[in-house]
């Protein structure tokens, strides 16, 4: 059951120790701003506490809000008769719903509604025969349909997001202390979620403490490419000159080729509506700027791997004085 809205005085209000969203000072700001302006719109919720008193179930920013705009006494909802993993998963709706919440904050509150849903209908874990769309699921199958589609549901999340958030939060076992580090990101998870527990605590423990670390592997370079990066650095000016001139050369010719390629290419465009042919001028012109990355002394390690041309292989061999390439 729902109350109705009520006054509480914050001094009988407090928050759960352990909440899946830690509060963020600068939304609080944010939040009293305008609360100064256009007073509470939204009332926080409440549950009773054993006892006297009660926990916030959703609005601790509200909350903070209003204390330090000095208030006594806030608009709120109490919820009668709601257990505790009820009260949770109306917290965990509205973040996952109303909240700017980041990615390993998405997968821990989508962790533990997960948790909460499959004790409070058990068969989803266990899994039963699905039926529908032409063919019979496996039990994993149907246990994981049915909870995404039920959160799916209740938050405006599309299925594949909920499933993608689950699925991170069963690999990553450091979701609570990388939060807001600079392992805090879609792709760092999905690369954490693919190393051992140690590695993801190693470099969890050193994201904690502030160091800009990755879990994702540098790109591998095609052998020709570290060839000619070590070579540069090698090399003497003048070799430096002789090479970086015939790789600009290079990239020259590979520039008129594109620009032929994109006029003879244009009716093809007209009739494709521009799609085709920009695809594949996309690719020549990632093949270009490689090129003038390493004729910058400057190689962008994304894009070094494109460099795959005669340019590198010519100009390799004309300074490693094989016999073959520039003269």
């Amino acid at each position: 059951m729902i109350k109705s809205t009520t006054t509480i005085a914050l001094s009988g209000i407090d928050v759960p120790a352990e909440r899946l969203r830690a509060l963020r000072q600068e939304a609080v700001d944010v939040l009293a701003e305008s609360m100064k302006r256009n007073g509470l719109i939204h009332p926080v919720t409440l549950r009773k506490r054993a006892g006297r008193g009660y926990w916030v179930v959703a609005g601790a920013h509200r909350l903070a809000a209003a204390e330090k705009l000095g208030w006594r006494e806030i608009a709120c909802v109490i919820l009668d008769k709601y257990s505790e993993d009820e009260a949770t998963l109306i917290e965990i709706d509205e973040n996952l719903t109303r909240s700017e919440l980041s990615p390993a904050e998405r997968a821990r509150h989508i962790k533990r509604r997960k948790a909460i849903y499959e004790k409070a209908h058990p068969e989803t874990k266990n899994g039963a025969t699905g039926k529908g769309r032409g063919k019979q699921l496996s039990q994993n199958e149907e246990a994981k349909e049915r909870f995404t589609a039920d959160t799916a549901r209740k938050t405006g999340k599309s299925e594949a997001a909920v499933q993608r958030d689950a699925t991170r939060a069963k690999r990553v076992e450091v979701l609570s202390e990388i939060i807001n580090t600079s392992l805090d990101k879609g792709a760092e998870l999905d690369a954490l979620a693919k190393l051992p527990g140690a590695e993801q605590r190693d470099l969890a423990a050193r994201a904690k403490a502030g160091e800009k670390v990755s879990a994702r592997k540098p790109p591998k370079m095609d052998k020709l490419v570290e060839q000619a990066l070590r070579l540069v650095a090698q090399m003497t000016a003048a070799e430096r000159k002789i090479f970086l001139s015939k790789l600009e050369a290079d990239t020259k010719a590979r520039h008129r080729a594109v620009a032929a390629q994109a006029a003879k290419d244009r009716p093809r465009r007209d009739q494709a509506g521009g799609q085709l042919p920009r695809r594949v001028d996309e690719q020549h012109r990632r093949i270009l700027r490689a090129h003038q990355a390493v004729a910058r002394g400057k190689p962008d390690r994304r894009r070094v791997p494109w460099l795959c041309g005669a340019g590198a292989r010519n100009g390799v061999n004309a300074i490693a004085g094989n016999g073959s390439g520039y003269r």
